[in-house]
């Protein structure tokens, strides 16, 4: 018995050969891209690739729900610290919270293309530290507010209020030395 080699078995329309493998669609509502505006970054224009957008997650993506839960903590410590700057310890234990969340968050947010709160992280990130030693150190209450202030980042977006990402250099720089003194 011969059999015939060249018979194919593509020819029936069911085979395992003809089927086109299904790739799961996003809904448009969940994400979408668009071009990335640089137009209140502090970033220069040299170092943003031109080809970067930014994902706009859904409001109900693992993503925002990090992202506004690390803000609102923020905005409480802040509030707390300056309500009450005898509150240094409820503040520290966020604090540590916020400096063990900040490397994901900056994870998160360059892989979605945010840029503002990953500056926003960024710059925070070298905050945390000398924040934790100068309220630790419990020197004086006016130091309370210079943690808070150090931290209130004013910002166009909106999770916080209106006006250009500003922090004083200064400041940092100020906390950063006497916590390494």
């Amino acid at each position: 018995m011969r059999t015939n080699s060249s018979m194919s078995v593509t020819s029936n329309p069911t085979s395992i050969s003809s089927r086109q493998p299904t790739v799961p669609r996003t809904q448009s509502s969940q994400i979408t891209q668009i071009p990335q505006i640089h137009a209140n970054l502090l970033l220069p224009a040299s170092i943003i690739h031109p080809i970067f957008t930014m994902i706009i997650p859904a409001r109900d993506s693992v993503y925002v729900m990090d992202r506004n839960h690390f803000l609102r903590l923020l905005e409480t410590l802040i509030d707390k610290l300056r309500a009450n700057p005898d509150n240094r310890l409820f503040v520290v234990e966020g604090l540590r919270e916020l400096a063990q969340l900040t490397p994901g968050c900056l994870e998160a947010s360059r892989v979605v293309g945010d840029l503002v709160f990953h500056q926003m992280c960024s710059i925070l990130q070298d905050i945390w530290q000398p924040a934790i030693v100068t309220l630790l150190a419990n020197v004086h209450e006016f130091d309370g507010y210079r943690v808070a202030d150090a931290m209130d980042l004013r910002m166009d977006s909106p999770w916080r209020g209106s006006g250009p990402l500003e922090l004083s250099t200064d400041l940092v720089v100020q906390m950063h030395a006497e916590a390494h003194s």
